[in-house]
């Protein structure tokens, strides 16, 4: 089964017009040409967001550029294990990442301010200072590069060293199911009748994607008018759901399904999330995903105190942070609202890519995994986000708001010692740490943002317009 550090199920439908018959090279400059983004076969900035839902570190600016976009989350181990995880990663849906070449670590190095955690704090997706394996190996050793000054040295095949995965961007090919939009000429009859003392003129209006033709037939005279090119396509709807993508209320239904139960006063990020860096709600599932699951496993896979090592028993005193790093910020940055999924990514890394945990054995495992309308993108609530929850529990079918204190605690993806984990009782409100075995209830959440204009009841890409006669 392909691992999954997974960031990120890019589902972005793209508009084609009838000319999308036409070659892969008219099909690549015409993504470019009409400013899609990078994530959907556009050109590529340093920085931007790549179809798997990477950060691309090296730019492609014309149709048939190769630019490259590195995962957001680090490995750690010998050269074996880095080699089998990123050959088989799948990430944002998305396979064909590899190890990085000296040159690629030696660019990423060059935008590491791409990479910096928020407020100066560690994160799942920044760089811990060490050495880095590249992709130049032997049956001998490896390259590695020091991240701190970009030194190459060669290293055994068993040594343990960060890994990074990497994956090419073919600059203007589409990278997500394409919804075609007017394939073949759409007629739309309109009839004006238009009474002169003995003339009755008939008006047929057909609207192709790419040319308007205007065709006048009176009973005594024949005109023909065309016009220019009409670049701009709306298409009038009803009333959009929040679940059709529309604007959203608490208590509204997502598109995933869920209880809308967080409407942000702007945009916010949760790196992994189809919405990425422009996220406005967040959604959860209507029922439990487990009645009782621990935050860890005895899984030998997390850090001991300024360990990298990664070999150490997750449910005592260790943490899923790498000790290379300042773990207690880590741990500080990943209580805010938008951390929910990198915390669930990093927890699923530790537990089920290297240590071939079961998902259903614990509770970020569940979240993880579960998928619902379409929506892969799920994941544990952050203390932050698990405390939204808690303010409009009333609003969200089935939680424990009545019960006793042990059965309507959930648990968050929030570390907060190496020994404890956060975790919320709905029935007090009451934020407690607890012991990372300790079993509680789980809900995904899920953070999303508006895709359709539902105040006018259209969707609309507007372009150039120019209506001139011939």
């Amino acid at each position: 089964m392909k691992r999954r550090l997974g960031l990120l199920a890019v589902a972005v439908g793209l508009v084609a017009s009838v000319a999308a018959c036409g070659s892969s090279s008219d099909s690549r400059d015409r993504n470019v040409d009409a400013g899609f983004l990078c994530s959907q076969g556009g050109f590529c900035n340093i920085g931007d967001t790549g179809p798997a839902g990477g950060i691309v570190f090296v730019a492609g600016l014309k149709a048939g550029d190769t630019a490259w976009e590195a995962a957001p989350l680090n490995g750690f181990g010998d050269y074996g294990d880095a080699d089998a995880m990123t050959s088989t990663l799948e990430f944002g849906g998305l396979g064909g990442w590899v190890l990085p070449s000296v040159d690629n670590l030696n660019a990423i190095r060059a935008q590491n301010y791409l990479f910096a955690c928020p407020q100066d704090t560690d994160c799942p997706q920044g760089f811990p200072e060490g050495t880095y394996w590249t992709s130049d190996a032997s049956e001998s050793g490896a390259k590695v590069v020091s991240f701190e000054t970009g030194e190459v040295s060669a290293a055994g095949l068993d040594n343990q060293n960060f890994y990074r995965p990497v994956r090419p961007i073919q600059v203007g090919t589409a990278v997500a199911a394409v919804t075609t939009f007017a394939p073949t000429t759409t007629d739309e009859a309109t009839s004006t009748s238009t009474s002169t003392s003995t003339t009755t003129t008939t008006t047929t209006t057909t609207v192709a994607p790419t040319t308007t033709m205007t065709t006048v037939a009176p009973t005594t005279t024949s005109t023909t008018s065309t016009t220019s090119t009409v670049r701009s396509t709306t298409t009038s709807v009803a009333s959009v759901s929040c679940a059709n993508g529309g604007t959203c209320a608490i208590g509204d239904i997502g598109p995933g399904g869920g209880i809308v139960f967080y409407v942000a006063d702007e945009y916010f990020k949760s790196i992994g999330s189809d919405c990425e860096a422009k996220c406005r709600y967040l959604e959860i599932t209507q029922t439990d995903l487990s009645t009782s699951s621990p935050w860890v496993t005895a899984a030998a896979v997390c850090y001991g105190e300024s360990s990298d090592a990664g070999r150490s028993p997750c449910t005592w005193n260790n943490s899923i942070y790498p000790g290379s790093g300042n773990q207690q910020r880590a741990r500080e940055a990943s209580a805010a609202i938008g951390m929910g999924m990198a915390n669930t990514k990093q927890i699923y890394l530790r537990l089920t890519t290297v240590g071939k945990v079961s998902p259903t054995d614990y509770a970020a495992g569940y979240a993880e995994t579960y998928s619902s309308q379409g929506k892969s993108d799920w994941f544990l609530p952050s203390k932050d986000e698990l405390n939204e929850v808690q303010k409009q529990s009333t609003k969200i079918p089935g939680i424990r708001v009545n019960t006793n204190q042990s059965a309507s605690t959930y648990q968050s993806s929030t570390e907060m010692t190496a020994f404890y984990s956060w975790a919320q009782t709905m029935s007090t409100g009451f934020a407690s740490n607890v012991n990372k075995t300790a079993g509680y209830r789980v809900r995904a959440i899920r953070a999303f943002a508006p895709t359709k204009n539902s105040s006018d009841g259209a969707s609309s890409d507007d372009g150039e317009k120019d209506n001139s006669d011939s």
